[in-house]
């Protein structure tokens, strides 16, 4: 009687051997997954970003208006980071910069709204036509698109871009037109979900 129910008890559990293989299994599973979960978690920061330059625009344009002033733009670029600086100023040629990071951004009489910055590590990276002034606004009356070139006073402006991108083929491009408001296209419009451009 004693025979049956040891043979019985010992059916129950996993041999070494099988346990191996079924980690062995999983590894490579996990390994074949790995580049698709990385692809899914740049593709969440790419729409999180481009969202945040949405909103950030939008809020600009808003901005003028709401305290009757212009509301400016400025970007930079430089080895480690793209960023952003949306302040308030007067009619002048004084700027901000970004490059000081948040909080420090605008000289005095300058009030800085917002700074946003994307590290070039993060995989994702702020773009814009080299030949685009990188200084614009909206103007606090109509709410309409400006260029602030550094020669003289506003002058309406017919667009700009900042793209949000990863590579060529995953890239979320932002336009504003010369009313001031912001839209999203994709030149890759399948892969990104958005109309293309």
């Amino acid at each position: 009687m004693l025979g049956p129910m040891n043979s019985r008890r010992a059916s129950h559990g996993f041999t070494l051997v099988e346990l191996l293989i079924v980690i062995s299994v999983m590894a490579v599973l996990a390994m074949l997954a790995a580049p698709s979960i990385r692809d899914m978690i740049l593709m969440q920061r790419l729409r999180g970003i481009n969202a945040q330059i949405q909103t950030d625009l939008q809020y600009a344009r808003g901005e003028a208006t709401a305290r009757n002033r212009y509301a400016r733009v400025s970007v930079h670029t430089d080895a480690t980071r793209t960023c952003y600086v949306i302040y308030l100023a007067p009619d002048s040629n004084t700027r901000c910069s970004c490059a000081a990071g948040p909080g420090a951004a605008c000289p005095a009489g300058l009030q800085e709204l917002r700074t946003h910055s994307v590290d070039r590590e993060s995989g994702v990276s702020m773009t814009w036509p080299v030949d685009q002034d990188v200084h614009f606004g909206f103007d606090h009356i109509t709410g309409s698109l400006m260029s602030f070139p550094s020669d003289s006073g506003p002058v309406p402006a017919t667009s700009v871009q900042i793209e949000a991108r990863i590579d060529d083929d995953r890239r979320l491009r932002n336009t504003v037109v010369r009313t001031g408001r912001p839209s999203v296209c994709a030149p890759n419009p399948q892969r990104m979900g958005v109309t293309g451009c």
